[in-house]
């Protein structure tokens, strides 16, 4: 999404703003759908793939690859726009960007996971590495238990004292 907006804002590609503007309307007919308590569609699903196939053939339509005689020689890959680099990578990917709509297991985006790991760069960045493995190991287990309880709605402080005394319980 971040990309995408980039592209739109700073290199006037018509074509990603309206990608941009297709994924939001995937989250929001996702959501729509699991408020009412019904996936999607397959024929609802099928035309909202058919058009980001279209915007994506637009988008390298306008960014064709181009290569200079000089680069032909050179090894390694080949340098490219970063809009054709966004597209090579949606369409390489494109089951894995669109799967949300089919598996209602899988989010729209990635915001949970950078939560999650959001606490281990804190602590990176306040005191550096950590001492040793087995301390990072402790960190970890006790921020994922942190995390669960959390996301369990349940007290955290009154959730850490409880393990602590070997009476907590998920229920």
């Amino acid at each position: 999404m971040r990309e995408l907006t980039f592209l739109h804002e700073h290199e006037q590609q018509d074509w990603a703003k309206s990608l941009h503007d297709l994924l939001i309307e995937m989250k929001r007919t996702k959501e729509e759908n699991e408020s009412l308590g019904i996936s999607p569609s397959n024929q609802e699903i099928t035309t909202l793939e058919a058009r980001f196939d279209n915007l994506s053939a637009e988008g390298c339509e306008k960014n064709p690859v181009q290569f200079s005689p000089e680069t032909l020689k050179k090894k390694g890959s080949k340098k490219q726009s970063p809009s054709r680099n966004l597209l090579d990578r949606l369409q390489l990917h494109r089951d894995k960007v669109l799967r949300f709509l089919r598996e209602t297991a899988i989010s729209f985006d990635n915001n949970q996971a950078e939560r999650d790991l959001r606490m281990m760069r804190v602590k990176e960045k306040i005191s550096g590495l950590f001492c040793s493995e087995e301390g990072a190991r402790a960190f970890c287990r006790t921020q994922t238990f942190v995390s669960t309880v959390w996301k369990q709605a349940f007290g955290i402080l009154a959730s850490l004292r409880k393990m602590l005394e070997g009476t907590f319980v998920f229920s």
